[in-house]
């Protein structure tokens, strides 16, 4: 662990709100709408409520173990061996996950800007030598000022996209509220914000850089302002199109900023709205490295800028693997994230890792002891 690197409690909280804005606004609006029908904004709700939980408890746990990187804290909690398991599971997955972030951006953002004839592997590994040299030289300190900066931008931007469409919303369209036989799909329409939000195992990753642990709960925080946005950019699209289209049509809430016009002289502004959304899909794609790299290189003691090249290079490989954008933002979010991912790595995890932390709380103060020792030693 490289704890040369401190993010302040603010950083924390930007961090958290640029990394789980903007891909989750493209992905998560149309499979909600499709479950919840205008009852979409309570099934998002419900999801960032269940993220808010899981992620204090993960932050919990690291918070009993405030001396150990991620991995120590696994091994602490799980034993030596199911915790190098479980290390591996994650940094894995974080390799995989930085790939395919990087190609839904990708998809996305070429023909939203029409670009037609540029190669997709060029761009790509654009944002791979981005992300490798963010990694290499600032990692998580430059990752979090970046995102300082931008997760205002990104506020801003949605507010007024939300703002300047209320002459076209109709709140009619949010009605009846809860009918009885669409009830049970709140649940189900509640994944596909839990699989985006929930940032349990990151937050763990980022507790020991806090520069003060105190502060760990504006990570928390982060998660729940990100979850108040999502739910706004969905109240904003289903009183807009109502409860069909936003189903059926891929990315609604940017077909929503088309509709902004003001004073018929302003127009036209969804360009501006996507190069904003692409940087803040960046800071996503370059945390989920930072998070392999902080991993792996953890793991197996390795050098960081040897660690930051392998994973950029395994994620770009990663990312030029799928056929189509069905593979990238459908099949693998659906079929991998919420069906494997969410259920085993970012619930099933804390909850366990919290139940077992609480039953060896008679040696918490020793391993405490050890830890400041081995900060005296050094």
């Amino acid at each position: 662990m490289n704890g040369t690197t401190k993010i302040s409690g603010i950083q924390m909280f930007f961090l958290m709100v640029t990394f789980n804005v903007a891909l989750p606004i493209m992905e998560i609006i149309t499979p909600t709408v499709k479950q919840a029908k205008q009852d979409a904004w309570m099934a998002a709700a419900i999801g960032t409520f269940v993220s808010m939980l899981f992620t204090y408890i993960a932050l919990h746990i690291s918070q009993k173990y405030p001396e150990e990187s991620f991995v120590g804290c696994l091994r602490l909690v799980f034993g030596k061996f199911f915790g190098s398991i479980l290390a591996i599971l994650y940094a894995v997955q974080w390799m995989v996950v930085a790939g395919f972030a990087a190609r839904q951006t990708t998809d996305f953002l070429m023909p939203a800007l029409q670009l037609y004839e540029t190669p997709r592997g060029v761009v790509l590994m654009c944002i791979f030598l981005l992300v490798a040299y963010a990694a290499m030289l600032g990692g998580v300190e430059s990752i979090a000022r970046c995102s300082e900066f931008l997760g205002m931008l990104v506020i801003a931007t949605i507010a007024l996209v939300v703002f300047f469409t209320i002459n076209v919303q109709h709140l009619d369209y949010l009605l009846p509220i809860i009918q009885p036989h669409l009830a049970r799909n709140l649940a189900v329409g509640s994944i596909p914000s839990m699989s985006f939000l929930t940032s349990s195992a990151p937050a763990m990753v980022l507790y020991p850089h806090l520069s003060d642990k105190n502060s760990y709960r504006t990570a928390v925080w982060g998660v729940g302002a990100s979850g108040t946005i999502l739910v706004m950019c969905t109240v904003a699209t289903v009183a807009t199109f109502g409860a069909n289209l936003p189903a059926k049509i891929w990315n609604p809430f940017f077909m929503l900023a088309r509709y902004i016009s003001i004073a018929d002289f302003i127009q036209n502004i969804d360009a501006i709205v996507i190069v904003i959304w692409f940087l803040s899909a960046f800071i996503r794609v370059a945390l989920y490295a930072w998070l392999a790299v902080e991993t792996t290189s953890d793991f197996l003691g390795t050098d960081i800028k040897w660690t930051a090249a392998f994973v950029c290079a395994v994620g770009f490989v990663i990312s030029v693997i799928p056929a189509s954008i069905v593979q990238s933002t459908i099949l693998y979010p659906g079929w991998i994230i919420r069906r494997i991912v969410l259920p085993v790595l970012l619930l099933g995890v804390p909850a366990l890792g919290i139940i077992i932390a609480y039953l060896k709380k008679g040696r918490l103060p020793t391993q405490k002891k050890k830890g400041r020792a081995r900060l005296a030693s050094r």
